[in-house]
């Protein structure tokens, strides 16, 4: 089964299924031995690496053949983690299991014990009406109702997201047209990124991460291809998307921009007159979207309750000067980490979290993803020049810049850490990775391609590592 396939929606199905499956007979069979599951996952990624290493050595490797084994590698990642996390654990708003309660958990039970929305909330609810609609079935077959694995049921939302991102590496790469090496490193850091196994709770972060990686893809195909199939795909992303969460609305808003920029350039010729009904539809959609969504008003206390306050710090502090020092102290973001970056570059690696893990895996990592996260900048930044001659370089970059720039925004109106924390900002991984491949695709001979390609290399096998073993 070639996963890379992505217009073939059955593949898409066929992962759901298969992580339904395991969640079933894990709960059924053995929900505490989740030893078991690490060795399992270690094997395959064991297994995987063999093969890659068997088909360089008979001659029949390939980027092709590289990159698949990298999805199924991932994919292997996401469903094992999912099922040895529990949703009281790695997750940084600690769950309250009671329908009243204001949380993750509280709206979830909500929905699944009280048939209804919590009057007064503040939170968009599709990933929560998702999670209700799943975890009804799951939980009747393994015969329970507790409180906690109600909720917990509705891990297998994110992590269907999780997997479906991995699956769109491939297309985006394709996309901005890369291929050979640079496309097997982008897959890669998207395959073992931990911030995609870390979004696997019962949080809307990952599902919106998704609905926004799937608009920017179809905001691609559609610029190149304008046709009413993308236009339709693009409006239901990106207003599913924004009753998500809110941040995808950025999105949305870009997705329009593109819009009326081809319109513009297309003006003098039919096709840019038959643009313009598909450019109405598009914006009736995410403005009813987001007319609903500003009916929730507020934000979690969490913002605020439970987050290191900032504000004593200075804009240029906390977006513009590095701090090295803080870097260097520790591969883990806490209190210290007040600047946006360096906590979006460790949050992204452990979360908001601790862990006992030898310092000198957590520090190649922590290195790793700093090579890759600097030539990720460098390629969105090279392709904001790069309007009039690499379009889907340009709309790539933009998107990023616009939604580092709402991130920006969100951080100064809630000046605390768990605002920096990366796993809202999980969108920018395919596309940091995508433009950090065509940066280095475009200096052939330079040393920039085999630093970022070893980097990817690193952070790959340390990320595996550290998720199979010791997390």
């Amino acid at each position: 089964m070639k996963l890379l396939k992505e217009k073939k929606i059955f593949q898409y199905i066929a992962v759901f299924m298969l992580i339904l499956i395991f969640y079933v007979f894990f709960r059924l069979i053995s929900p505490q031995n989740t030893d078991g599951i690490r060795y399992a996952m270690l094997a395959l990624a064991a297994a995987d690496g063999i093969f890659i290493l068997y088909c360089r050595k008979t001659g029949k490797l390939n980027a092709e053949i590289l990159t698949e084994a990298l999805v199924y590698c991932g994919l292997v990642m996401r469903i094992g983690y999912m099922l040895i996390t529990p949703c009281t654990e790695r997750i940084a708003e600690t769950p309250v299991f009671d329908a009243s309660s204001t949380g993750h958990a509280g709206y979830l039970l909500s929905l699944i014990q009280n048939k209804a929305l919590q009057p007064d909330s503040c939170r968009p609810p599709l990933f929560y009406i998702l999670g209700a609609l799943v975890s009804a079935p799951l939980n009747s077959i393994i015969g329970t109702d507790s409180p906690e694995m109600l909720a917990d049921a509705a891990k297998v939302i994110s992590t269907a997201a999780s997997c479906f991102i991995l699956l769109m590496a491939a297309p985006l790469c394709e996309e901005a047209g890369i291929n050979g090496r640079f496309r097997a490193a982008a897959v890669g850091f998207t395959a073992f990124c931990p911030s995609f196994l870390l979004g696997e709770t019962i949080t809307p972060d990952m599902l919106a991460a998704f609905f926004m990686t799937l608009t920017l893809l179809y905001t691609l195909r559609w610029f190149s291809s304008p046709s009413w199939k993308n236009t339709a795909i693009l409006a239901l992303s990106s207003g599913l998307g924004i009753i998500t969460d809110i941040s995808a609305g950025t999105l949305a808003v870009f997705t329009c921009a593109v819009f009326l920029w081809k319109c513009f350039t297309d003006r003098q010729s039919d096709k840019g007159r038959k643009i313009i009904p598909e450019f109405i539809v598009m914006c009736i959609v995410n403005i009813s979207c987001t007319i609903y969504t500003n009916r929730l008003k507020g934000v979690p206390d969490f913002f605020t309750s439970q987050s290191a306050d900032l504000s004593d710090h200075s804009y240029f502090q906390r977006f513009i000067l590095p701090d090295f020092s803080a870097m260097l102290a520790s591969p883990y973001a806490g209190s210290s980490d007040y600047t946006l970056w360096s906590y979006m570059l460790k949050s992204s690696l452990f979360g908001e979290f601790t862990f006992s893990i030898p310092s000198f895996i957590s520090g190649a990592l922590l290195f790793a993803a700093a090579v890759t996260g600097f030539t990720a900048a460098a390629g969105i930044i090279c392709g904001l020049f790069r309007i009039s001659d690499d379009n889907s370089q340009f709309i790539t970059s933009a998107a990023c810049i616009i939604f580092t720039a709402w991130t920006v925004s969100f951080c100064i109106r809630y000046p605390g850490t768990h605002s920096m924390d990366f796993s809202r900002m999980t969108f920018l991984v395919i596309p940091g990775a995508v433009l950090a491949g065509k940066f280095c695709a475009e200096r052939t001979g330079k040393a920039a391609g085999t630093v970022y390609t070893a980097a990817a290399a690193v952070y790959s096998l340390f990320s595996c590592l550290v998720y199979t073993l010791f997390i």
